[in-house]
């Protein structure tokens, strides 16, 4: 399907997207591409039913005014969406969480992947903490945006077989320690993927000590 070439038609589609997307109240799997993040929002409000959410490439409708604008996103509904199994988020440029729910409902989540956030809310710690530790699968970023907190959040899913870290960069050399002392820990995991990351004589060192890892991905920052 072709979309619209102008903005204005552009944005008036994706409303009377929106809106028809309401009433598909048996939907269980959905997956957008290049839709604004209000899109993404309404989803997440009006089908609380829906088990498998995959948005990648959010669309900043601001992009054109200001490169450096962040895309605000509001998560507060995911909540309510008891049957999601798989959720999967990730912007075309960044993105600043408004705000991120309790996830203690979510008991069937089993693959979590959210990613190009260039800010986190300041409850991201008691969210993630809430994270049912049955998830197999996480993936999140920036890094370079996450306090050595995450590594405590991190070791509440011993049942993860892989993990994703996006953007290690930046200062994240000082959370890189606690990260992999719990990444030694969790028994069940065996494939790592280090995207971006700053490939420093800590990070050497730590992931020479993770012998558990049967499949490693790393792509470098390069020109650091």
């Amino acid at each position: 399907m072709l979309l619209p070439s102008n903005d204005k038609d552009l944005k008036s589609f994706w409303l009377r997207f929106a809106n028809a997307m309401r009433t598909a109240q048996k939907l269980k799997f959905i997956e957008l591409y290049r839709c604004p993040g209000f899109v993404v929002e309404d989803i997440i409000y009006s089908l609380p039913q829906i088990e498998v959410l995959k948005a990648t490439s959010i669309k900043n409708p601001n992009l054109t005014i200001d490169l450096n604008v962040l895309m605000y996103l509001n998560l507060n509904y995911l909540g309510q969406m008891t049957k999601l199994t798989e959720l999967s988020l990730k912007g075309l440029t960044g993105i600043k969480l408004t705000a991120l729910p309790s996830f203690e409902n979510l008991i069937h989540l089993n693959r979590f992947s959210l990613t190009s956030i260039k800010e986190f809310p300041k409850e991201i710690y008691q969210s993630l903490n809430t994270i049912t530790d049955n998830i197999e699968f996480f993936e999140i970023g920036d890094c370079e945006c996450l306090t050595k907190d995450f590594a405590m959040s991190l070791k509440r899913f011993v049942n993860l077989k892989t993990l994703r870290l996006e953007n290690c960069c930046n200062g994240w050399d000082q959370s890189a320690h606690n990260v992999f002392t719990i990444i030694r820990g969790l028994e069940k995991l065996n494939v790592l993927e280090l995207v971006n990351i700053e490939f420093s004589n800590c990070v050497e060192d730590e992931l020479e000590k993770c012998d558990g890892i049967k499949a490693l991905l790393i792509i470098p920052v390069y020109g650091i």
